[in-house]
């Protein structure tokens, strides 16, 4: 069952990051890069190099959750990030938004 909720809180990885990555590397990308605890509930979304895979990572009260989309023709938004923060908090809106894959070129994060 999809579990993400709109009353959650939403964090995007800043830069490109390898979808070889499983839920123990990208649990300690967040620690090592976002500065966060991956098993707090808060949802953590990072974006491939080619923006066509995207991977969402949550911890439930029993274990991670692990999402994965790939989009067969289009990309993924390209975020804006704010320079000034070490991760990027995003609506509930604009998660939706990402995960259509619409043409459109820039998604404003931060």
């Amino acid at each position: 069952m999809l579990g993400l909720k709109s009353h959650m809180n939403f964090y995007l990885c800043e830069g490109a990051v390898d979808m070889r990555k499983g839920i123990v590397s990208l649990s300690e990308l967040v620690r090592r890069k976002m500065h966060a605890s991956p098993d707090t509930g808060d949802v953590f979304i990072f974006l491939g190099k080619d923006r066509r895979n995207l991977k969402i990572l949550r911890h439930e009260s029993n274990g991670y959750v692990l999402y994965w989309k790939k989009l067969d023709r289009e990309r993924f938004l390209l975020p804006v990030f704010n320079i000034e923060n070490d991760r990027y908090e995003i609506s509930w809106d604009k998660l939706v938004v990402l995960l259509q894959g619409t043409v459109r070129q820039e998604l404003l994060v931060g």
